[in-house]
């Protein structure tokens, strides 16, 4: 789905989709992948929310954002400051936060590894000196991020050195990129970001994502539902060397003690008992079963009418 406009368009788009949605009788749809903005999500879900499709935990919204997830915005995650104190209406508040209990978020893990942010600032004090001569206002300054793609940089530099040194150590031509190549693939390496990473047959490394949800927090306080967007899990490959092109991640709890906590207590069904069209719940007659009974039945007339005879 893609929505575009101002925030009322926006909001009305959306409105409009789940009300052709409900008034469908041929859909079934009960799980939405969601690719767009955050600002967007909001919406999305204080719709489906303010018609009671996230009451009985039969729909599900999964939400592909690309930003990454920051543990120390855990709880103003589903609250846009610089936009909801302009609205006329509030958001925010236990009613609306129920909503997000039916929500999961995939998005880029968050560093973990603690020097990631010594790196970041020796990144930004070299860039202002050549070549790189970045101008530089101290008012500003410090509020700029480093791109993630330094960290992908650095990892790549790191792995091409180990490759090259076990090479050398093996007296093998350095030139030789078929041995190099031999010494990244199917295998792991540890990232800057503080994770391992698994490079598989064919040179892809296998993205790093965790998955968001509504969790209880005993750190909120002075709201309606104690609960906040935490990480509950993540996706990896099995590290046995034989990943191939069609091979699909494993889905991994960070803490099987802390689940994802499903409305109702149970998964949503990714489809109906009987399909999404009815098609499973179709009665396909035995005739074997029918020619039976009909023998028997035949058999039995028969012998009544000779034994009223």
């Amino acid at each position: 789905m893609t929505f575009l406009g101002s925030e009322p368009q926006l909001l009305n788009e959306i409105n409009l989709h789940i009300f052709r949605q409900e008034n469908t009788s041929d859909l079934y749809f009960s799980v939405y992948v969601f690719v767009g903005e955050h600002i967007a999500l909001i919406d999305f879900v204080k719709c489906l929310q303010r018609r009671g499709l996230l009451d009985s935990g039969d729909y599900v919204v999964i939400s592909v954002d690309d930003e990454i997830y920051d543990p120390n915005r855990r709880i103003n995650i589903i609250r846009r400051d610089y936009l909801d104190p302009f609205l006329n209406e509030t958001w925010g508040n236990g009613t609306d936060l129920m909503g997000f209990r039916s929500v999961l978020k995939l998005t880029p893990s968050h560093p973990r590894d603690p020097n990631y942010r010594y790196l970041c600032e020796k990144i930004k004090a070299t860039s202002i000196k050549p070549p790189f001569c970045v101008p530089y206002h101290h008012k500003i300054f410090n509020s700029i991020s480093v791109p993630i793609q330094a960290a992908y940089l650095y990892d790549a530099v790191m792995i091409y050195a180990r490759a090259l040194t076990e090479v050398l150590g093996n007296n093998e031509d350095p030139r030789n990129g078929t041995a190099i190549l031999h010494r990244i693939v199917n295998r792991s390496y540890h990232s800057i970001q503080g994770y391992d990473v698994f490079i598989d047959g064919n040179g892809d490394a296998e993205g790093n994502f965790t998955v968001v949800a509504l969790l209880d927090d005993r750190d909120v306080n002075g709201s309606i539902l104690p609960m906040s967007m935490q990480p509950v899990g993540y996706f990896q490959y099995k590290p046995d060397g034989n990943s191939t092109p069609y091979a699909v991640p494993e889905f991994r709890y960070l803490d099987a003690q802390r689940p994802i906590q499903w409305v109702g207590g149970n998964l949503p069904r990714a489809e109906p008992i009987c399909g999404f069209y009815g098609e499973k719940c179709i009665y396909k007659p035995d005739w074997r079963l029918i020619a039976g009974v009909s023998c028997i039945s035949t058999v039995l007339l028969v012998g009544l009418l000779f034994a009223v005879k």
